[in-house]
């Protein structure tokens, strides 16, 4: 696979752990778009709410 920089890394990293490795470009663009769409949705419906939530990708900055 070569020499890969940080960003790539993680992508490869991201698709071989969530199973995407396998998918088409498209395929995972669908996938990827299906869990912002419903993260965000559920992150907006607990702030309208008044519920204090982390956002849905905190996780990643660690």
């Amino acid at each position: 696979m070569g020499e890969m920089n940080w960003v790539s890394r993680k992508i490869h990293l991201y698709n071989v752990t969530m199973g995407l490795y396998m998918l088409d470009w498209w395929e995972r663009c669908l996938f990827n778009f299906t869990v912002i769409v419903k993260s965000m949705s559920t992150w907006f419906d607990n702030a309208i709410q008044g519920t204090k939530v982390d956002p849905p990708f905190k996780l990643l900055n660690n």
